[in-house]
């Protein structure tokens, strides 16, 4: 579409005046702004509804989804979109509650973007949406089935492989992964494994530590006098890798002159002096492809299935492998097992 001053110039009015008929147009679905590109007109050959994106998620306290949801707000605004946030708190019933409502109001939706929340219950809520002829795109979902739905992730795999990579290139061949036991990320621990053979490590699943995210670490299982004190961590989450380098000073280990730490979920951030290495997760990419997925949705429409490749940013918390200075550790710990 021509710009706001060649619009303004041909029908002699206020560039006021001008973005509230393209906002106006925008909540219509027949026209769609994309950033640093210019205004398009629409496919509208789809469902076209309210002008409202819903947004499902677990919680907001997960930076993952934090970051996410205030991209997608800026995002929504420009395309002259609104957003309501749905928190389902981690709870079926307050789910089952928010999938009741979405079907009861669906004309008053463009669409839904969720996050995986119940894993129980999530295949049954998106088979409620499919059912009641709701737009649903599936955000960064690792763990259930998206075969029947539109899903749209970043690239664990070369998110890992990026982190792994780096680290070998450093000299680190005793690498262990911090995930979390309330949820592992089976497709990243995968990944690891198999990013270890290929550069010829041999993965060791005493390397492997899964606890409480909102903890730190029960790093005194890796690093003792008998243990194999591996020279770097891998982390799964960014509130992990602050935990993790916690917990390693406390146990009196220097980041990274003893152990590099480096996580594969995140943005560039710092902890102190110090700034992280990191994966970067593309957030802008992932939110204008499934946002362009619900604006040309239709009802017989196949599912569509976008992996969208992060960028690496390296830090000071990875540096060249040194050993582990066995001296300031102490004896293996004795702690019941948990299987």
């Amino acid at each position: 579409m021509p710009t706001e001053e060649e619009l303004c110039c041909a029908y002699n009015c206020s560039r006021g005046t001008v973005r509230r008929a393209l906002q106006h147009l925008a909540q219509q679905g027949f026209i769609r702004a994309r950033k640093g590109s210019g205004t398009f007109a629409s496919h509208r050959t789809g469902r076209q509804s309210g002008s409202t994106v819903a947004c499902i998620v677990p919680n907001v306290l997960n930076s993952e989804i934090a970051r996410f949801v205030h991209a997608l707000s800026a995002e929504l605004i420009e395309r002259g979109h609104g957003l309501n946030l749905m928190v389902t708190n981690e709870r079926v019933k307050n789910e089952q509650f928010i999938i009741d409502e979405l079907v009861r109001n669906e004309k008053n939706i463009f669409g839904v973007l969720k996050f995986p929340t119940q894993i129980a219950c999530e295949q049954d809520h998106r088979a409620r949406l499919r059912e009641a002829g709701i737009p649903c795109v599936v955000i960064n979902d690792f763990w259930t089935d998206c075969s029947l739905d539109h899903h749209v992730a970043y690239d664990e795999q070369a998110a890992v492989n990026m982190v792994v990579d780096h680290l070998v290139e450093l000299g680190h061949e005793r690498i262990g992964l911090l995930d979390s036991h309330v949820s592992p990320r089976v497709r990243a621990i995968t990944a690891y494994r198999d990013a270890l053979r290929r550069h010829g490590l041999p993965p060791d699943e005493k390397l492997m530590l899964l606890g409480d995210p909102g903890d730190i670490p029960a790093l005194d299982r890796l690093y003792h006098k008998d243990g194999l004190n591996p020279t770097a961590l891998i982390t799964v989450y960014d509130t992990i890798a602050v935990r993790a380098v916690a917990g390693l000073r406390q146990i009196g280990l220097r980041v990274p002159e003893d152990v590099s730490v480096a996580n594969t979920n995140g943005e560039p951030m710092t902890m102190g002096h110090m700034d992280f290495t990191t994966v970067v997760l593309p957030d802008e990419k992932t939110i204008a492809k499934a946002l362009e997925i619900l604006e040309n949705w239709t009802e017989d429409a196949k599912p569509q299935h976008e992996v969208i490749k992060p960028e690496f940013h390296v830090g000071r918390s990875t540096g060249p492998c040194a050993e582990v200075h066995a001296d300031i550790l102490t004896e293996a710990p004795q702690r019941k097992e948990v299987v």
